[in-house]
């Protein structure tokens, strides 16, 4: 009793001064999640049977010198057998052996054990993501009830618990993971995903005329900086992920291993040809040391720089970087709750699941192809924002993957 007493008097404390965005958004957004978790996926029980009988016949064939399960093992092969100078370490100081830390010694060395330490624990990590957590979950009709939530990121993203769908792999060469997500029968699965989202939400807020232009003609953009910096399409998406994320010079020539004055001239040609994006990364940094804070357009949600805080110049040089991506992640995630409220109060939308900036719907089969012409024409009309429109792909299928490979054309 005393809790909920508490409880009502942090209300009426709070009242007065909660931000636009909890009514708007964030209050509405809890019944629509709500019907996501009741609702389920299905999952298709014979191909996760198949897959788990896959994943016990590839780690059986495992015959490691080493217990890839004991750090302290890996550590003193990487570090002491192969002589690696650690440059990464946990919170209580020792070397890491983590899954990046291991793929750089692998690109470094080459080594046989390396490799097939990165594949046990890959092929490990299915097992205990895919498999075990799925199995325990589904309740009495085959599905499995993740729990959504809206306050476990700093960007304002939904973040997926018990289990985490939103870490499925997109294309996997070994197995087709999104598979195992079914219709009921009767049923297709419609997948919406936004096209090119994280790009034209950093158009909207830079108000960058090439960008804008480029996207509203639904042009790659990975192709227009290919050819506004005579760069191979490979390397202009490299380089427009550092630049999203804040990446410096020292970044971009690892990334692109080339020297730092190469990087330097590289990033000095894409900002003469992006120069919005220059005036858009230079304010953050000030807002940043200035503020220590940011707010997220379209609704104003504001979110501290913790690092910004801190007397250590490589912590702040992060907190910069978060400064520059978190209006462009939490507008993209604005917009997709925006639309999720959008089609559940006014047209009841059958929503199964939404990771980052797809979602997926159970429709009856006849109304499928249908539906999903629908979302394609009416989906974009929900948000308009900085000059900019945000349409959306749509397939169909009697699973997730196969509602990937099925486009729903005009």
């Amino acid at each position: 009793a005393n809790d909920s007493v508490a409880t009502y008097l942090l209300f009426e404390k709070w009242l007065p001064v909660l931000p636009k965005h909890y009514f708007d958004i964030d209050m509405p957004l809890l019944p629509v999640l709500m019907k996501m978790e009741d609702r389920g996926v299905l999952i298709d029980e014979n191909y996760l049977n198949e897959f788990a009988k896959e994943l016990d016949v590839a780690l059986a064939k495992f015959d490691l010198p080493i217990n890839v399960h004991a750090p302290q093992d890996i550590q003193s092969y990487i570090y002491g057998t192969l002589e690696i100078e650690p440059t990464v370490f946990t919170d209580t100081g020792a070397p890491s052996t983590d899954a990046d830390t291991l793929e750089e010694v692998y690109e470094k060395t080459k080594d046989d054990l390396v490799q097939q330490i990165l594949d046990y624990k890959r092929l490990y990590k299915d097992k205990g993501t895919y498999v075990d957590n799925y199995v325990k979950g589904r309740d009495d009709t085959g599905r499995i009830h993740p729990e959504f939530k809206q306050t476990s990121t700093t960007t304002s993203r939904l973040s997926c618990a018990r289990p985490n769908l939103q870490n499925v792999f997109k294309r996997d060469d070994r197995v087709k993971l999104r598979s195992l997500f079914v219709a009921a029968p009767g049923k297709s699965i419609v997948r919406m995903d936004y096209n090119q989202l994280d790009y034209r939400a950093l158009a909207a807020i830079t108000g960058d005329p090439i960008l804008i232009a480029a996207l509203n003609a639904n042009k790659k953009i990975h192709q227009v900086t290919a050819d506004e910096l005579g760069i191979s399409y490979d390397n202009a998406k490299t380089i427009n992920f550092a630049v999203l994320f804040g990446a410096e010079a020292w970044k971009v020539s690892q990334t692109l291993h080339i020297t730092i004055n190469d990087a330097r001239d590289f990033l000095k040609r894409y900002f003469e040809r992006f120069p919005n994006i220059k005036k858009y990364r230079e304010q953050m940094t000030e807002i940043a040391k200035r503020d220590k804070r940011v707010v997220i357009p379209m609704t104003g949600r504001t979110r501290r720089i913790d690092a910004m805080y801190s007397s250590q110049w490589k912590i702040q040089q992060e907190g910069i970087k978060e400064a520059i991506n978190l209006p462009v992640q939490g507008l993209e995630a604005e917009i997709v709750k925006t639309a999720m409220i959008d089609l559940d109060q006014k047209h009841n939308a059958p929503m199964l699941l939404q990771i980052h900036d797809e979602l997926l719907f159970e429709v009856e089969e006849k109304q499928a192809v249908e539906y999903a012409h629908w979302l394609k024409e009416f989906v974009p009309t929900i948000v308009e924002f900085g000059g900019m429109k945000f349409p959306v792909e749509v397939g169909v299928g009697k699973n997730w993957f196969e509602s990937m490979q099925n486009e729903v054309k005009e």
